[in-house]
């Protein structure tokens, strides 16, 4: 392993500054400078070692922490192998850059096994990664001055080839301890820093010590100016100073520890009895629970959650990427346990025969719906809410009342069971501003009930209103087409099918305009996140149909599937992903760069080196892939 010191991320290369010249040259696809202190990759190189196996070694530079950024470069040292780094400068700003050190230690995902200790300040950290971050009110704290006892003791061994090879013992994880307040002379930390660079290899221990102008001479001192500025005079860098207050890494481990503690809500059962329901969740995904049928889907773990509006219920094929853990977000899981029917292998012959048999009707609604001369009233839920009806439209352009009409048949189009006047009137008509009564709550139900009613109409196969009128207890709604329920029916009609249910999640992502219940008024609390739901069983059928599709060489497919996802979902990762890909398959480069530029903004970075590891290797194979190919 080379013996590195320094790094720096600079236009899709990586830079390694050595801290003495290798005594062979590096191996491909890694070159090196004339000096032989410089090694140099792009991030699209195949550097031939399998993804898996990176992840199941340990890290081998686990103290490289950023130091700062100059445009589009990234700086990050090594202190472990510089032992003792010095820091000079305005007390407060010692501080606030070793805070950021510490917090970036804390999170980072190469950092394995570290542990940072953190003197005179840390508590407003501990958050932050409780297993790494032991905040220390004293220099002469004992247990700090043991574990450094001990790495002082390791003297002969190589602490590179031990994680490398993963060695016997634990002894390879790395100590760091930071002190940004002046030590006094003499003490522990003093004579452990002093004696660090006088080691030929590397200790599994850093010390960052605060020092007053003029006490250390040393190459690699870190200056600290008044103007916001950090000087590395071993690299020649002026740099603006990464800092970080005690306020701002409070919040930070705060919204950390919410991300870390939070349990994601299940997307509950679909509701109904029909058979398609049954085995089904209210995205339309088949559940894992279906025991009774003797189903047994095909399922891929999905790691930790995305972005702004779901957490998907689909795996990746292949490109599946964890999400970062400082992505808060409005979330729901599948209950087929975070996973979703891949298409390809279909469901034992009586589950099949059962939900199609159910859905017999689906294609002639699925007519109906695209039909201009359809005589069913029909209500649109993926996308802006709309209902077309053919009832009285005089009588609701004279109300006033259209979109409190449409919120009606929409609560009522998502309940298979109706409700009770008392329930739609909680619904309907929440307290607002301390207003709570009951009877006029009611009142505004029927009232709006019958608008919806003379607006839907009859319903010509049975001569029956759409709604009824609740005498018998309950409104119900019945012959009426809804874009989510033919999104659902198919999503579950392919899942049975197998490899023959690609049409149907094409012709389901037909059915979307836009993100589900999307330009509401004001109301619909009642939605109780059925619309981030269906969000993400978009999302979920648009990523079968885009890993399907790309598979058989199909871009249109591909192409029309990414592009309904993105209309729903723009800052979801896995569909930024995806839509990366397909341009990639289509010789699009540029606009695949654009779409791995919002994924680096959706984890509100500065560059790849922000996302998540697998997320940039996700990238990078894409890369490799495609500008491999094309040269």
């Amino acid at each position: 392993m080379p013996d590195v010191v320094a790094a720096r991320l600079h236009g899709g290369r990586l830079e390694l500054r050595l801290h003495a010249p290798a005594d062979s040259p590096p191996p491909e696809p890694w070159t090196a400078d004339d000096t032989g202190l410089w090694w140099f990759v792009r991030l699209d190189r195949d550097t031939g070692v399998a993804t898996e196996v990176v992840r199941a070694r340990l890290a081998p530079y686990p103290t490289l922490v950023t130091i700062g950024t100059d445009g589009g470069d990234r700086w990050l040292l090594d202190l472990e192998r510089l032992g003792a780094v010095y820091v000079t400068g305005p007390a407060d700003r010692r501080t606030d850059f070793a805070r950021h050190l510490a917090a970036e230690l804390a999170v980072n995902s190469w950092s394995d096994h570290l542990t940072v200790t953190t003197v005179g300040f840390g508590e407003e950290l501990l958050d932050l990664a409780p297993h790494r971050v032991q905040p220390t009110d004293t220099a002469n704290d004992p247990a700090l001055h043991a574990a450094l006892r001990e790495a002082a003791e390791r003297d002969t061994d190589d602490v590179l080839d031990g994680r490398l090879r993963a060695g016997a013992g634990d002894g390879w994880m790395p100590q760091v301890v930071l002190n940004p307040q002046t030590p006094d002379q003499g003490g522990e930390l003093t004579e452990a820093a002093a004696a660090l660079p006088a080691r030929e290899r590397r200790a599994a221990v850093a010390l960052v010590l605060g020092v007053d102008a003029g006490e250390a001479g040393d190459e690699w001192l870190l200056t600290l100016t008044d103007d916001g500025s950090l000087l590395i005079p071993a690299l020649g860098l002026r740099l603006p100073a990464p800092q970080l207050t005690a306020e701002q890494g409070r919040d930070i481990a705060t919204l950390l520890a919410f991300e870390r503690d939070s349990n994601d809500d299940p997307i509950p059962v679909a509701a109904g009895d029909r058979p398609w329901q049954v085995h089904t969740d209210a995205a339309g995904a088949l559940r894992n629970d279906a025991s009774d049928s003797g189903i047994t889907e095909p399922r891929v773990q999905l790691a930790a959650p995305q972005t702004v509006v779901r957490r998907s219920t689909t795996a990746a094929a292949g490109d599946a990427t964890p999400r970062s853990p400082t992505d808060i977000a409005a979330r729901t899981t599948s209950s087929a346990s975070d996973a979703a029917e891949a298409p390809g292998r279909a469901a034992p012959a009586d589950m099949r025969s059962r939900i199609e048999d159910d859905l017999a009707q689906l294609d002639r609604d699925l007519a109906d719906w695209w039909s201009p001369e359809c005589a069913r009233p029909r209500l649109t839920l993926l996308g802006p809410v709309t209902l077309s009806a053919h009832g009285d439209e005089a009588a609701v352009a004279r109300s006033g009342l259209r979109r409190r009409y449409e919120e009606t048949v929409a609560y009522l189009a998502t309940r298979p069971h109706g409700a009770t006047a008392d329930e739609a009137a909680t619904a309907l008509q929440p307290a607002r501003g301390g207003r709570a009564d009951p009877v006029s709550a009611r009142a505004y139900v029927h009232r709006v009930t019958a608008g919806a009613r003379a607006w839907l109409g009859t319903d010509p196969a049975t001569g029956q209103k759409h709604v009824s009128s609740g005498h018998r207890g309950r409104y119900t709604l019945t012959g009426v087409l809804v874009d989510a329920d033919l999104f659902r029916q198919l999503r579950a009609r392919a899942a049975v099918r197998g490899n023959d249910g690609l049409p149907d999640l094409l012709a389901a992502l037909q059915l979307v305009s836009g993100s589900p219940f999307a330009q509401r008024p004001a109301g619909y609390e009642w939605l109780d996140g059925l619309d981030l739901t269906l969000t993400a069983a978009v999302c979920d059928v648009a990523h079968q149909v885009v890993t399907a599709a790309l598979a058989d060489g199909d871009l249109a497919a591909a192409g029309t599937a990414s592009a309904t996802a993105l209309l729903v979902a723009p800052d979801d990762e896995q569909v930024l992903l995806d839509a990366m890909w397909v341009a990639y398959h289509q010789g699009n480069r540029a606009e695949a760069e654009t779409y791995v530029a919002r994924i680096v903004a959706v984890h509100d970075g500065e560059d790849e080196m922000d996302l998540p590891m697998s997320t940039a290797e996700t990238i990078n194979r894409a890369r490799r892939q495609f500008l491999d190919r094309a040269s």
